[in-house]
């Protein structure tokens, strides 16, 4: 934010050289629900083109990765803990499905796509009640991350194959639940945005700057896929450090960031 407030300043203090009008919106909430960005839609937001602040090491990126985000609650049969094998465990079910997950994960991780690789990971794991009662249910959450290529409905299949096929071995229920759906989203590389985007940041940074896909997903997706406007994300700051206790970002960065923005605004409204 800083960064984007630096370029509008600098372009107000050489008198507004852009024809055109640029949009700022500071919206909220894209870590949980995207509310922000979704209320800006819903009010009818039009624009050529967008740029999606997140923080990209200065590199263009011109796609990203969608997110699925799965629960799977195995249902078993209580008892007491002294009679085991009068129940049935479902935490032993949810066990044997996390690591079906790990070996898919490990399948996933070979693959390779402009936006990396697609990951799938078991975040939550909810189970059991007492020390000597056998659970009779246990959750799990996951997080399943989709490039472009892959067809959402085919990911949410082979998932519930897998849970189906423990539920049988261990003669248990399930009762599987897609939480979230998170479209991946891409731009033409051959866009007016992107092309912008690459000749303003080699420009500032002075080198080739070579387009990139996001392996996380963003707000960029709502605005591709519902408002239809072509975007790229590009800031300053390294993803590595989200989420983090001490994130942080070089003052140098902040400043490039911002001649950057200033530039890619200049190109497309000169």
């Amino acid at each position: 934010m800083a960064a984007i407030l630096g370029a509008l300043k600098m372009l107000a203090d050489e008198d507004w050289p852009i024809r055109g009008r640029l949009i700022f919106a500071a919206v909220g909430d894209e870590e949980v629900g995207s509310g922000g960005i979704k209320r800006l839609i819903s009010q009818g937001v039009r624009a050529d083109y967008a740029v999606v602040g997140e923080p990209t090491k200065l590199n263009i990126y011109s796609a990203h990765n969608g997110g699925i985000n799965f629960s799977v609650k195995f249902l078993g049969k209580s008892a007491h803990a002294s009679q085991p094998f009068q129940g049935i465990n479902a935490i032993y079910a949810a066990s044997d499905f996390a690591l079906k997950i790990e070996k898919l994960a490990i399948r996933l991780r070979k693959k390779r796509t402009f936006t990396g690789s697609p990951s799938i990971s078991l975040t939550i794991i909810k189970g059991g009640v007492k020390s000597n009662i056998i659970p009779d249910s246990c959750e799990s959450i996951l997080d399943r991350r989709i490039t472009p290529e892959e067809d959402p409905d085919k990911v949410i299949e082979t998932v519930r194959k897998i849970a189906e096929k423990v539920a049988k071995t261990r003669r248990v229920k399930i009762e599987f639940k897609v939480m979230r759906v998170i479209p991946p989203a891409e731009t033409d590389r051959k866009s007016e945005i992107v092309q912008a985007a690459l000749k303003a940041a080699s420009k500032v940074l002075g080198k080739k700057i070579r387009l990139k896909g996001l392996r996380a997903t963003c707000d960029m997706t709502f605005l591709v896929n519902e408002a239809h406007i072509p975007t790229i994300i590009f800031g300053p700051g390294d993803l590595k450090q989200c989420h983090a206790v001490d994130e942080w970002v070089s003052i140098e960065e902040l400043r490039r960031g911002a001649e950057i923005y200033k530039e890619i605004a200049v190109e497309i409204l000169k």
